[in-house]
């Protein structure tokens, strides 16, 4: 992807040619889009053909940010795509099922230009708020869709009455799903990871590092009111840069014991301790600089944070 002079890649998996496997497209930092033929078949190892750059002649913007889901339910995937301005746009697959074709002009029937009404947030708000970058994330719940955005604020946004609504306002559930807030221009990912029947959340931020969440959203698109959402381990890590050293604060009230881990970025395992009170302090003055990441565990679950060390 490097060779054609481009950065910023957000990658999507979907089956387009309906072949049985799940090919690849990659939005990039001019707004266009990559799109990779998995050739191997249902059921065998993804195998890769040539990348396609400027596919379909599609520009949604800067900072392309696709998604592959069959949003209109007619048996053809779909492109949703998040970018540098707010809006989320759909570009309806209007090919056949052996041969995707798109329209690349947003404003052209059926696409949408502005999907659902749906709006990213700007990291300061009303301020420069058409700079704001989206990221979306389709749940495909087989006889329903809700759909995560990531914006420039931290925030993740959840929206449902998506079926057979393409054209109307989707209805806005929540502006702060499970209260997170990772940083700056987050992109986030869902799946049951541990099996419990309740999609997790895992989360990416501009700076770097993933943190990992469990949510009360189900597997069949319920909202559950007794399954409690863990989000972030309610620690404050500071300062980040660090340079002597790194101090962890409790800031929520779960007084279980929590087991610290730091590793360098080989992945090796630095120190290892657990945490009984309200603070801890790792002294960092002869680590050499660099990146670090902190995993924390408590009650089954772990976050994991990212760290940079200055001296």
């Amino acid at each position: 992807f490097s060779d054609a002079g481009s950065f910023g890649f957000s990658p999507a998996f979907g089956d387009l040619d309906n072949d049985g496997d799940a090919d690849l497209v990659v939005g990039e930092k001019d707004g266009f889009l990559f799109f990779v033929e998995n050739t191997a078949g249902a059921g065998a190892p993804m195998s890769f053909g040539a990348p396609q750059f400027g596919w379909m002649g599609i520009d949604a913007g800067q900072f392309a940010t696709p998604q592959i889901a069959d949003l209109n339910r007619d048996g053809l995937m779909d492109l949703v795509i998040g970018r540098h301005g707010r809006q989320v746009q759909y570009y309806q697959n209007q090919g056949t099922p052996g041969a995707p074709f798109f329209d690349p002009d947003k404003n052209n029937p059926p696409n949408i230009a502005e999907l659902g009404g749906m709006m990213a947030e700007s990291i300061i708000p009303q301020v420069f708020t058409s700079t704001a970058f989206g990221a979306p994330t389709v749940l495909d719940f087989g006889d329903s869709f809700k759909i995560l955005l990531g914006s420039d604020n931290g925030k993740i946004k959840l929206y449902d009455h998506i079926e057979n609504n393409l054209d109307g306002t989707f209805d806005l559930l929540t502006e702060t799903f499970g209260n997170t807030k990772e940083g700056f221009r987050i992109r986030q990912a869902a799946a049951d990871l541990n099996d419990d029947g309740f999609l997790d959340l895992v989360v990416g931020n501009f700076r770097g590092g993933l943190s990992f969440f469990s949510t009360n959203l189900s597997t069949d698109g319920m909202i559950s009111a007794t399954q409690q959402i863990d989000n972030q381990l309610f620690v404050k890590i500071f300062p980040n840069p660090a340079d002597q050293f790194i101090r962890l604060e409790k800031t929520g009230a779960d007084a279980a014991p929590m087991r610290v881990r730091v590793f360098n970025s080989m992945g090796v395992s630095l120190a290892e301790r657990v945490f009984y009170s309200d603070e801890m302090t790792f002294e960092t003055s002869r680590w050499p600089a660099g990146f670090y990441y902190i995993q924390m565990e408590q009650n089954g679950f772990i976050f994991t944070q990212k760290i940079a060390l200055h001296h």
